[in-house]
């Protein structure tokens, strides 16, 4: 068999046999549609996994949003500032004089309080903290001023009874 290969080697078959033998192959119609199917296996993969990760990152949102350790941050600082708000207004007659910064950080943490509950994200929450921090601090600084100013009207008096 193999003996006079060689005389056929030049030899091509015409192109009607190739297309009758192309069209008898078993999976000739299907080469073509295996690609698609390859195409939205991965689709359908990328998605799932997508979904998936989108779900447990907006499950986490949700807790650093409604999360008890920032509640507890929260309550302790509107604690703080409550109580220094008060004795401000029991040790002074003119009340806080840092009342206008006082009333643009309110207006500052409710805007991202409403950032937090859109877009709940660690940054959020640490620029909240931080505006309590900064509350905190200029109502200490207030009282601190206004002891400081008892302390000199009390040192002439007391100078005066000597």
């Amino acid at each position: 068999m193999h003996k006079h290969r060689a005389d056929f080697d030049d030899q091509a078959p015409r192109p009607s046999v190739w297309k009758g033998i192309t069209g008898q192959l078993p999976d000739a119609g299907r080469r073509s549609f295996v690609w698609i199917w390859q195409a939205a296996a991965v689709l359908f993969l990328a998605s799932t996994v997508f979904l998936l990760l989108d779900r447990v990152q907006t499950d986490s949102r949700q807790e650093l949003a409604t999360g008890d350790s920032f509640r507890q941050v929260e309550d302790f600082y509107f604690r703080e500032i409550n109580q220094k708000r008060e004795l401000i207004q029991n040790i002074s007659e003119t009340g806080v004089s840092a009342e206008a910064e006082l009333q643009k950080l309110d207006a500052m943490y409710l805007v991202l309080k409403d950032q937090l509950r859109e877009n709940p994200t660690q940054e959020v929450v640490e620029a909240l903290t931080l505006n309590l921090i900064v509350r905190l601090d200029l109502l200490n600084q207030v009282v601190a001023d206004i002891e400081e100013k008892s302390r000199e009207t009390e040192i002439p008096k007391a100078q005066a009874e000597i």
